[in-house]
């Protein structure tokens, strides 16, 4: 039961994909001239291109079609194996493949690669921060870690209640990685993001954390640009380092 609410509130392509109809999807028998005309109908760019039996087999945007005449045929200039997504994968992992690809549109599809509807980024970042203001049905681990931060002026702190201990009463190697993605996300406000996805991780543990004491949590932003940030993120018990890491994050504005 307890594993069932947490996975309610993982979004998943299925919960937002919008179904497939004769103004989202393209033939590949299809000319230019048929684009340029649904384009114009619609004020998309971007059409999956599918064959007579509904299967995948391309992508057209308006820079395929540049110089081409307009009774060439779709299936000649798309683009082949285009990048797609199953209604079983997440949101989150979408979220990362629109960004990273620079693109705006992702094809759904089945198993047998037929195409079942699209996603696009607004719809993607849209559902992502709407989750985020909702309130939590079920808590994951995560979730249990934030709970035992604090966030004041001169930093941010984390007190080791047993609750995040392992069996040996010191702070767990997963809750150090835990702690630091639920503060990373304070952090970054400052620059106005509005999502945050770690892209990855190098932590050196260098000390036990002792139950019942409190870890003061610094960072330091080596580099930041539109869409990436890299941070040294280090923790302190008692005036000594307890571990230390480097972080690489993707950062996003939501709509």
């Amino acid at each position: 039961m307890f594993n069932q609410k947490i996975r309610k509130e993982i979004l998943v392509v299925e919960d937002i994909v919008k179904p497939i109809n004769e103004l989202s999807v393209l033939f590949d028998s299809m000319t230019i001239h048929d684009y340029k005309k649904i384009a114009n109908e619609t004020g998309h760019t971007r059409f999956p291109i599918v064959n007579e039996e509904f299967k995948l087999v391309g992508i057209v945007t308006s820079r395929e079609i540049i110089n081409m005449n307009e009774e060439d045929l779709l299936g000649k200039v798309m683009t082949k194996n285009p990048l797609s997504v199953k209604l079983t994968n997440t949101v989150a992992s979408c979220a990362h493949l629109l960004i990273w690809e620079g693109i705006e549109l992702l094809p759904v599809t089945d198993n047998n690669k037929k195409a079942v509807g699209v996603i696009n980024r607004q719809d993607v970042l849209k559902s992502m921060q709407l989750l985020g203001r909702q309130p939590q049905i079920g808590e994951t681990v995560n979730d249990q870690i934030a709970k035992h931060i604090s966030i004041h002026q001169q930093g941010i702190n984390v007190d080791v209640s047993p609750l995040i201990t392992n069996h040996y009463g010191t702070l767990s190697k997963a809750v150090f990685v835990g702690i630091i993605e639920e503060t990373i996300r304070h952090e970054m406000r400052k620059y106005k993001k509005g999502n945050v996805m770690i892209e990855s991780m190098s932590i050196i543990y260098i000390k036990t954390v002792p139950i019942e004491s409190t870890i003061e949590v610094h960072y330091e932003m080596l580099d930041v640009g539109r869409y990436f940030a890299k941070l040294e993120v280090t923790m302190i018990n008692n005036g000594e380092k307890v571990a230390n890491a480097l972080v690489i994050c993707q950062m996003f504005d939501g709509f």
